[in-house]
Formats: structure tokens, sequence, C-alpha cells
């Protein structure tokens, strides 16, 4: 007798039987799936047996049980039990075996697009037409995958259309990991594979293997591995080795490795090693350039050490040496704190050895590079920009055009403090400021500032009712400064052999700090606002400034010298000076409206403005500032400050009661938008600012109208930049004589209290005039220029890269572009011989292919009618390469430089550089 269990298994499979040789099981009404129960029994004796090979077809996908369909079962447990039924008729003589528990631990969901085989004999489920298998987290996907139920096994392969094109290539997927295969096999029990022709992508790094096996642990045994960040199936190069082990999350290990490009081997490689796993910070080895110079020798550069401390620094300590004796090192370290701040030092040394002690290469160089950014506008901010070193660094250690091209460098590191709850703010600055050319240098250290912020003593009497007392307001700035330079004091341009700079170092910073200046200053500025007449808008002001120092200077005049002698008397010394001042302001509008089909209007607003001013003259007695004293023998005197040269100096020379006017003027024209489908108008400005400014000091004894200026502003056509400057100069030379000296003119003229127009010169004489234009001809680069490039990044680690490197930043998108810019300035006094400086700039790119560009900029001297430092370049996009060459053709830095560097950043280390320095040209 069958038991109850088993009448119930045989009764549904009777139904799925007869129901399967009834329909097609892959079709439906419409399109939809069809879906097979959860269990399908099987069962060996003469009673029953269905047919033993089933087929479903389906357009559609194709879900059938899974894990249920055979693991929830023992086929021979089912067997023996009907046949101890029927045989021995006994309830007492019943077999019964109990299930054993399966070893596959979830379960299995599968489909295929084209058609799903089941062999109920074998056990077997063969999926065809890009089938699908999901197990946990792995996932297969492949043109023909088998189902071994036995075996737990799942095998893979692919198939070829009728050209004989790889269709369905096995991909097995787990986690994060992803492999690519000719065929593969997998054991659900031991969770163990067998993989032939495998591709497997960890990161931005790709691995090729002809024979792989995984273990339990999910680490890759390769056999003839290729490592590389191409994603080509035939890669542009790749580290090749006989054997390679994946541990995932910790490291890649090879044997015996070297690189190849395409199937060229190269002597580069090694006897074992380890590669950086993707996602994940290592150490390692920076494999340095090569290369040579003629004054140096043959080199090695930039080879050293790459330390990953962990996720929120780094620092890489590289070195150069030169066969000629000549060394350096590098450390740059970088750190980040997501949300608060981030930062880059960089220190580099360089010992620079010539043909003799006496060659201007022989030198001991150094330079600090250090920039701070916080990232978070808390109470509490430190931010700092350094950029400075030795002044022989730049003229001995090629850097970059841009660098070794400029003079002037300036540092700062700032501390601020914001004291919440109060309107007080502080902080704290060290400044300095280098000119690498003339060896000039100064350093403010410290610098203190207290400021209190503008608010409104009275508004709480007139309740604000926006009156003349309701604006009164009142701010307070407090600083205080150190400040030291590098001046020699003993410096005498009539003597030779005397140097003007002294170097900074051990043995001159005493002297220089012993002749620093410091002090402090206050500045209290009170100032309220009110309207006249409705459109005149007033505001009257008061400023007090009090100065603070710790010495005074003392003149007197010297019989038996025959000359003024300055004495410095210790002590605190203040003192204060005010002025007061009114400025008036209004507008006036002006249209003209036109009948055209382009233009609608022009508008023109106009915004004069006045000001009146008044301050005392403090070399009077009474504020004791200033002292007349004899300066020559003949008894003539002169006035001296006694803060002559301090670091804030002090208040000024002469009573003053001023007028200043200026006239502004802007120009728009409303035009329709061509763009625009309702064609709306649109404002285009024809000029950004035109304005004139002057004054007259009604006070003074002499030269009372200051000099005229105009300034002018504008961009037309939306491409063109304009800016103009000029100021003349309302009073009338008169020439005394002139000389000529070895070609060189020099004029002796006076200048006198006559204004030009009344001697038929026009409104004044030039003095200073400048003008600069700008332009970019591809309006489409002048627009991405403006974007925010990191924008077009995704990870930290990438816009990190970009804002530390934006000149290896390459835009294939934009075409072309070029850049040109003019520059004149203008510099004339009296009859003096004009002084014209003029210069010329251009800089852009174009692609000549799809993945090629060049680059170039130039420009032109007018002044010493030469050509400025030119430099021309070619990046090529080789895929997973960029191939770059830069070429200085002539000038100081005359240099060229070759570079193939792998893309990823997995292998920016990775590269194969032949420069050529400046030092060759020589």
């Amino acid at each position: 007798m069958l038991s109850i269990k088993n009448a119930l298994l045989l009764a549904i499979g009777i139904i799925i039987s007869t129901w399967g040789h009834g329909q097609n099981l892959g079709q439906k009404s419409g399109q939809d799936s069809v879906a097979i129960g959860e269990q399908l029994p099987i069962l060996k004796g003469d009673t029953l047996v269905p047919k033993p090979e089933q087929r479903f077809l389906g357009s559609d996908t194709l879900s059938l049980p899974g894990s249920d369909f055979f693991q929830n079962m023992d086929i021979d447990s089912l067997v023996n039990e009907q046949l101890a039924a029927d045989t021995l008729k006994s309830d007492s003589a019943k077999v019964a075996k109990e299930i054993p528990k399966s070893d596959i631990e979830t379960a299995i969901k599968y489909e295929a697009a084209d058609s799903i085989f089941l062999d109920v004999n074998t056990q077997r489920v063969m999926l065809y037409g890009e089938g699908k298998i999901n197990y946990g987290k792995i996932e297969l996907q492949g043109s023909r995958i088998d189902i071994d139920w036995p075996t737990n096994t799942i095998k893979a392969n692919y198939t070829t259309d009728s050209l004989g094109k790889k269709v369905g290539v096995p991909v097995f997927t787990e986690g994060d990991e992803s492999y690519n295969a000719q065929d593969m096999t997998y054991n659900f029990k031991t969770r163990k594979a067998l993989v032939n022709g495998i591709v497997t992508q960890q990161g931005d790094a790709y691995m090729h293997g002809e024979k792989v096996k995984m273990n339990a642990s999910s680490e890759l045994f390769i056999r003839n591995a290729k490592y590389t960040t191409c994603n080509l199936e035939d890669p542009h190069f790749h580290i090749a080795s006989s054997k390679l082990k994946v541990i995932p999350g910790n490291k890649v290990v090879s044997g015996h490795f070297n690189l190849h490009f395409r199937s060229i081997p190269t002597p580069l490689g090694f006897a074992f090693g380890m590669f950086p796993q993707p996602k994940k910070k290592v150490s390692g080895v920076l494999v340095p350039k090569y290369g040579e110079e003629r004054r140096r020798g043959f080199f090695l550069k930039d080879g050293g050490y790459y330390f990953a401390i962990n996720d929120y620094m780094d620092l890489a300590l590289t070195a150069q040496v030169f066969s000629k004796g000549s060394y350096g090192a590098t450390s740059d370290f970088r750190y980040k704190k997501r949300y608060a701040f981030n930062g880059n030092m960089n220190l580099s040394y360089n010992r620079n050895k010539g043909e003799n002690e006496e060659d201007s290469l022989s030198t001991k160089d150094y330079w600090i590079r250090w920039s701070h950014t916080p990232e978070t506008k808390g109470t509490f901010r430190i931010s700092s920009s350094v950029n400075a070193g030795s002044s022989t660094y730049s003229q001995n250690n090629y850097q970059s055009v841009q660098f070794n091209t400029n003079s002037q460098f300036n540092s700062s590191v700032s501390m601020s403090k914001t004291f919440t709850g109060t309107p007080f703010n502080a902080s704290l600055n060290f400044r300095q400021s280098q000119n690498v050319q003339t060896k000039s240098m100064t350093i403010s250290a410290p610098e203190f500032t207290l400021n209190t912020n503008r608010f409104f003593p009275l508004a709480w009497i007139t309740s604000g009712n926006a009156s003349v007392l309701d604006k009164l307001s009142v701010s307070h700035n407090f600083s205080l400064k150190n400040e030291f330079n590098n001046t020699n004091p003993n410096y005498n341009a009539n003597i030779d052999g005397s140097e003007q700079y002294l170097p900074v170092n051990s043995d001159n910073l005493p002297g220089m700090l012993r002749n620093s200046k410091n002090g402090g200053r206050h500045s209290v500025p009170i100032s309220t606002t009110f309207n006249v007449l409705k459109f005149i808008s007033v505001s009257p002001s008061f400023n007090y400034t009090e100065w603070w120092y710790l010495k005074e200077l003392n003149r007197r005049w010297d019989d038996e010298q025959k000359e003024v002698v300055t004495d410095t008397v210790r002590g605190f010394s203040r003192a204060g000076s005010y002025s007061f001042g009114t400025g008036f302001s209004t507008r006036l509008y002006g249209m003209v409206f036109v009948k055209g089909e382009k233009v609608e209007a022009i508008r023109h607003v106009i915004t004069p403005t006045i000001s009146l001013s008044y301050s005392p003259d403090f070399s009077e007695e009474r504020f004791g500032v200033y002292q007349n004293v004899q300066s020559d023998s003949l008894g003539r005197t002169k006035l001296y400050s006694k803060y002559d040269g301090f670091v804030f100096g002090g208040p000024g020379l002469g009573k003053s009661g001023s007028i200043g006017f200026s006239l502004n003027n802007n120009f728009e024209m409303k035009v329709r938008d061509r763009k625009d489908s309702t064609q709306e108008f649109k404002k285009v400005k024809l000029l950004d600012n035109l304005s004139i400014s002057s004054g007259y000091n009604l006070l003074a004894d002499s030269f009372n109208l200051s000099t005229i200026g105009f300034t002018t502003r504008t961009l037309l056509f939306n491409k063109l930049d304009i800016n103009y400057r000029m100021t003349l100069d309302p009073y009338l030379y008169v020439l005394d004589s002139t000389t000529n000296t070895g070609g060189v003119r020099k004029v002796y003229q006076t200048k006198v209290d006559e204004y030009t127009w009344n001697h038929g010169q026009g409104i004044g004489n030039l003095s200073n005039a400048s003008i600069a234009l700008s332009t970019s001809l591809n309006p489409k680069a002048q627009k991405e220029q403006n974007k925010d490039k990191e924008s077009e990044f995704g990870t930290e680690e990438e816009k990190d890269y970009i804002r530390t490197h934006p000149d290896q930043y390459v835009d294939f998108n934009i075409p072309w572009d070029l850049r040109l810019s003019y520059n004149v300035d203008f510099r004339k006094t009296g009859f003096a011989d004009p002084v014209v400086t003029q210069s010329f700039t251009m800089n852009g790119n174009t692609s000549i292919t799809e993945n090629t560009k060049i680059t170039f900029s130039s420009g032109y001297d007018f002044k010493n009618k030469e050509i400025t430092q030119t430099r021309l370049g070619i990046i090529r996009d080789i895929h997973c390469w960029e191939l770059s060459v830069d070429w200085t053709p002539f000038g100081r830095f005359t240099s060229y430089s070759v570079t193939l560097r792998a893309k990823s950043a997995l292998l920016q280390d990775l590269k194969l550089s032949k420069q050529r320095s400046f030092f060759d040209s020589f």
C-alpha cells in the first residue's frame, strides 16, 4: 500500500505529467511568463513513470522551481519505501529513511530566454539562450548553462552565431567581483570553481588568465595571467606572470613578472610582486624616471617610496641623483579630513654641483609649498598658502614654465576666530613676500587683528524708525604688526661690492629681527545715511585713527657733522588723527526708444557723486608729530615726522579740505533674442562703465586740483574684453634744460601752478594710460573654463588629483580654443621721454584628431623686440595610456620631454619618460 505521503506525491506527478503533455508550457495567451509548481515528484517503479525528458519553450523568461526541485526529497528513499510496503504487507516491517540535509544553502532561481530542458532521469537542467542563475550573492549568466544536481555543479559555456562570433560569454558575479570566461564550472557544495579563459575586473584593474581555480574563500589562482588597467580584450599593455594569486580585499601576489606592450615583452620586471588592491591604498615603490642632462649628467629622478599611512594621509619620499655629483630629495605629504580640512605640504632640497664651486650651478636650494584649506565655516579656521624658498631654486631646478618665469612669490598663513554671541572676531597672520630676481624679502610675523562688527548704538532709542540716528553705525579695527626685511643697512649704491639685500640665514636673521618694525593702529569709522529731496543720498562720516609705537624718532642739526642726526627714543608713543566727510550721490536715467525689429531701446544711467572731506594739519606743533629741523648749513628747515619709515606710518602732512567728484556712466541696449522662440527682448551691455573723477583741495597753498582720471570697461559682442585707464595732469611743466649722455636723454623741468588750458595745451598732460584687450575665439571653451571641472569627476581621489594637477586636465570635447591678450602701458612726466611697455600673449589648443590635441603658448615683448617664452605640446589619448610631448624651443629654459603614462590612478607611477632639460642647451 502506498503511504499517504507517497499517494499525494503520485497524484501531483500524474496531474503535472498530464498537463505537461496537453500544453506547450512556454506558450500562454499574451506574452506572460509561465511559473511551474514548487516541487516535482519523480518516482521509480511500475506504477507510473512520466516521460523521462520534458522540454519547456518560451519567448519570454521562464521561471522554474529552484532549490526545492530535488533537494527536499531522496528518490532512493521513496523507491525503497514503496517496495517494502508492497512486498511485506506489514506495518511493523516498514522501512523509512530520514531526508538528508542538502548541501544547497538557499533557493536557486534560474531563467532562460530560449528554452529549458529537464532530464528527470539524470536530474539535470539545461538552459539555452541568455541563461541566468541566482544563488544567494552569486549570479551566473551564459548562452548555455547546465545544472547537475547529483554532483552539485553548474557548467556555463558560450555559443557562436552564423559569423562565428561568440555569443553569451559566461559572466560570474559574486558580490562586487565580476568574472568573464570561455567556460566555467562551479560546485555548490565546495564553493570551488574551475574556469578557462577568464577576464575579471576589480576596481580599475583587469586580470586575464588561461586556467583559473577559485577556492571557497573566493581566492583566485591564475595560470599565465595578465594584469592590466586596459579594458580591451587584447590590452595595449599588461604585466605578464605565469602565476597570479588574487586575495579579495587584500592584495594581488604574482610570481616572476615583466611588462608587455601588446605581445612584446620588456626587461622591466622582477622575481615577484604585489600589486595595489582596488579601492584600497597600499604602500609601494615609486619607479624613477631616467635620462640625461648636459650639465649634471645621467640621472634617475622621482624614485622612492609611497607610504599609504591611513585613509586620511599619505606620504611620498622621492630622490634624484646625477652622475656628475648633484642630488636632491623631495617629501610630498597629503592629508584630508572630510568636511573639515585638506592640505598638501611639499618640501624639496637640491644640491647642485657645477664644473667648479664658482659655477652659478653650484648651489644648495630648497623650496616649500604648503596649502591648507578648511572645508567648514566654524568659529575657528586655519588656512595657508605658502610658496617660498631660496632665490636660486627657480633658476637651477626646472619645474614649469609658469614657475620658472615668475619672479614674485607670496606666502601667508592665517588663523581666525569668531567669538559666538559677540560682535568680535580676531585673526592672526604670517605673511612673506620675496622676489627671486632681486633677492628681496619682506616678512610680517605676526599680524594680529581684532575687529568689532558694525553696530548701531542708537537704534534702541529710535525704535527702528529708519531715521538718521537709527542708521548711525560704529565699528572698530585694531591691528598689531611686526615686520622685517633683508635690506642691507650698510648698502651704498656708490660703493662697489656692497649687496643691497642680505641672504636670509642664521647669521643675518638676528640682525634683521633687531631692525624689525612694529606697532599698532586703531581705526574707528562712524557713519550714517539719509535722503534729501527724496532722490539724493547723503552719507556723512567721521573717521578716527590712532597709532601706537614703542619708540619714536628725534631729529636735530649737528653743527660738527653738518648733517641731520636721528636719535631713537624708547618708550610708548602715540598719535591720533581725525577727518570728516560727507558724500552726495543720485542716479539719473535716460531712455531712447528705437522703432526697429532688432532693437527696442537704449538706456543711459548716470551716477554723479560729490564728496566733501576735511582733516587738519597734523604738522602743527600742538599735535607733537612733526619737528621743524634745520636741514642744511644755509639754515633752511624741513619738517620731519617722528614716525618716518614706521610700519603703519603716522598722521599726514598739511591741512586738507577737499571736494571730490566723479561721474559714472552705463549704457545698455534692449535687443530681440533670436534664440528665443517667443522673440523676447534681452539686455546687452554697450558700456559697462565710463567714469571721470578728480578733486579739489580748498585749503592747499598750491596745486589744488587733483589729476583727472578716466576709466572705461566693457565687453564687446560677448567676446572682446576692454579695460582702459587714463590720467591727465592739469598743471603746466616748464622745460629748464636737457642733457644727452651716452645716448641717454635727461630732462630738467619745473612744474608750475598754472593750468594747461590757460596755455593752449588742452585739459592736461597725458601722464599715464593703459589698455588691456583680451578675447577667447571659442565661446564654448570660455564657458567650459568657467565651470567647476571637479564636477566632471566622481570620486574624491579624482577631485583631489585635478586640484593639485590642473595642468594635466585636458578636455577633448572642445575642438579648439585660442585666447589672445594685448597690454599697453604708457607713462610720461612733462617733457621727459615716455616709457611704453607692450606685451602680447596667446595660448590655446586644437584637436587634429578625435584623441589628439596640440597645445601652445607664446607671446611677444615689444620693448625687447623678442618672442617671449614659447611652449608647444602634443597630447595623445591612447585609450588606457596618455602620450604627451612638451617642447620649449628657445630661451633660458630650452627643453623637451616625452612622457607615456597609464591613465588609471592605480598605475600612475608606472610610466616611461624621457626628458631633456634646459641644462642641455648650455
